[in-house]
């Protein structure tokens, strides 16, 4: 398994706001920008807009992302080549998923676990 590419994502309201703060406000980089939805930082982070119709405000509950209290306003991802391999081996080592694979608005086949464990 060849996972790669990790990243915090963190949830917003306006996407649009959020990155004008981070892009000209905090001068961070721009290197992906998804429809002004999902926002790359060279940074090493993201912003993704939440929308209602996503799975993961869905899985989560709207009132839980939108709680700044909340510990589910973020996600770390990875890519890998081979999702059904990684799938696989985190289900046999009893990883809890938020959802199983899903295909996003953007057509990435993806899937969210959640660790409960406290690491």
């Amino acid at each position: 398994m060849d996972l790669k590419h990790a990243m915090p994502v963190l949830f917003v309201k306006d996407a649009r706001k959020s990155k004008t703060f981070y892009s000209d406000l905090l001068e961070m980089t721009i290197v992906g920008d998804f429809g002004g939805m999902n926002i790359i930082f060279e940074e090493g982070f993201a912003l993704w807009q939440i929308m209602e119709k996503n799975i993961i405000p869905q899985k989560l509950g709207s009132e839980n992302i939108y709680n700044v209290k909340a510990t589910s306003r973020f996600e770390l991802c990875f890519e890998t080549e081979d999702l059904d391999t990684a799938y696989k081996k985190f289900k046999e080592n009893n990883v809890q998923f938020s959802h199983e694979i899903n295909t996003d608005f953007g057509g990435n086949a993806l899937s969210v676990f959640t660790i409960t464990t406290g690491i």
